[in-house]
């Protein structure tokens, strides 16, 4: 490094978003959401493009991007300091809570990429399975 500065701290896993998102179900009594590798990958490239952009928006691309038999999707975006304040703000946001909250998912995939000054951006997709007929 030479110049006397210390490699930037790794990003927390997206695990830690996960995590808040079930605990948050589970104490609504809501059944967990299982965690889709294939949401995941989606919700990690779109974190990667609001971080190198310095601000979060919506991926409008999503409905084509996630995986194939979904009946509804939905996604949160956040940035912040930390896992915790993120998680804790996006849980305070009524539009936000309702993703995490909705019955009609069974899937989530979050996605973090840490900026240079430590800023977190944050994808959290949601999928809910195509019904039978």
């Amino acid at each position: 490094m030479g110049h006397g500065l210390l490699p930037a701290a790794p990003p927390p896993d997206a695990g830690c978003f996960t995590d808040a998102v079930n605990a948050a179900r589970k104490v609504a009594g809501l059944p967990t959401l299982a965690v889709s590798a294939e949401l995941a990958s989606v919700a990690r490239t779109h974190a990667k493009v609001m971080e190198a952009a310095g601000s979060i928006f919506h991926n409008t691309s999503l409905a084509v991007e996630a995986p194939a038999g979904w009946q509804t999707v939905g996604e949160n975006v956040g940035m912040g300091p930390s896992c915790r304040a993120v998680a804790r703000a996006l849980l305070k946001s009524p539009e936000h809570r309702e993703n995490i909250l909705d019955r009609t998912y069974t899937e989530v995939g979050a996605g973090v990429a840490a900026a240079g000054d430590g800023t977190l951006y944050v994808t959290e997709d949601f999928m809910g399975p195509q019904r039978g007929p």
